[in-house]
């Protein structure tokens, strides 16, 4: 592999694993976020801290070589799927930071990215 490869490479695992980590602990905030509101701000302030370090500490130490090794087997597939090479490196992590995307626009904007994108193509059409 060059190091270009080996460089975007490393970025995509990475880069995929931090909005991994982010859309565990958004889920894991929605879900205690009404029970910490009746507990004051500062308890709000306290509850979020441990819930980012709870969430980012095991991913990033723990598991970080499951991670590593789920999202290069993702890249690999969509590299065999798409031929290999950069191309295919390219179409897996831009596929999986579309899912991403869609994830991160429920939780907070309850938007249905499909929908609204069917929705926009049927006026553009």
């Amino acid at each position: 592999m060059s190091q270009f490869k080996r460089k975007l490479n490393n970025f995509a695992v990475f880069s995929l694993a931090i909005l991994f980590a982010e859309l565990v602990q958004e889920i894991a905030h929605n879900y205690i976020d009404s029970w910490k509101n009746g507990h004051g701000k500062y308890v709000s302030v306290l509850l979020s801290m441990i819930l980012a370090i709870a969430v980012f500490y095991p991913v990033f130490h723990f598991l970080e070589k499951y991670i590593q090794s789920a999202s290069r087997n993702y890249i690999k597939s969509s590299k065999k799927v798409s031929g290999g090479g950069t191309s295919g490196l390219l179409l897996g992590y831009s596929l999986a930071m579309f899912f991403l995307f869609i994830a991160f626009a429920q939780l907070w904007y309850n938007k249905d990215v499909i929908a609204d994108l069917g929705n926009w193509l049927k006026g553009f059409i």
